[in-house]
């Protein structure tokens, strides 16, 4: 019987967390719209005054929502580039073989969204250059494409029977990432369901 290392936490991978985690700080500090922190009215100005019990359930359901996805988008820069370290981590050594690395979730999660961050890259490129003032954000485009990139990742990862995670801090992190991006997606999609 083979017996396969599994990768344990060191000091090196502690720094480069620490590193990742101080990038994404800093890109919040300088890119993250202050907006997404103001306290948010549900109901417009017709309910300003009002404690949030006596409005409609629609509005409290906006509300909390809208609420939740603003501080998701103000600290998606550091969800980004806390994946990204966790997925440098993942191709350092000791490493299973690059199949064995392609079932992993964590891995596969990573993988998808950062493929997922350089097409929003270009997108939000594409907007800052035709200069154009629509009603998209396009701070939330990234988070979208990232968390839509790793649920079609997994799911082809499930429906072909390859789903193999790994009993090791680094896929568990990368799962847990995943699944951050994946609740994004689901939140902004049941905001949109309520308006």
């Amino acid at each position: 019987m083979v017996t396969r290392s599994v990768r344990r936490f060191q000091i090196s991978d502690a720094m480069v967390l620490i590193v990742g985690m101080a990038v994404g700080l800093t890109l919040i500090r300088h890119f993250s719209p202050k907006e997404y922190l103001i306290p948010y009215s549900p109901g417009g100005m017709e309910f300003i005054g009002d404690p949030i019990d006596r409005l409609p359930l629609k509005f409290q359901a906006n509300w909390a929502l809208t609420t939740v996805l603003g501080r998701f988008g103000y600290v998606s820069p550091l969800i980004a580039t806390m994946t990204l370290a966790v997925l440098a981590l993942r191709f350092r050594h000791p490493q299973p073989g690059l199949i064995r690395l392609t079932r992993q979730p964590g891995t596969v999660a990573g993988l998808a969204s950062a493929t997922g961050l350089g097409i929003s890259a270009i997108g939000i490129i594409i907007l800052l250059m035709k200069q154009n003032q629509s009603d998209q954000d396009p701070f939330f485009m990234p988070s979208f494409v990232m968390g839509t990139a790793v649920a079609v990742a997994w799911i082809i990862l499930a429906i072909g029977g390859r789903w193999r995670p790994e009993r090791s801090w680094i896929d568990r992190a990368g799962f847990a990432l995943g699944l951050l991006w994946i609740s994004f997606v689901v939140i902004h999609l049941i905001r949109l369901s309520t308006l």
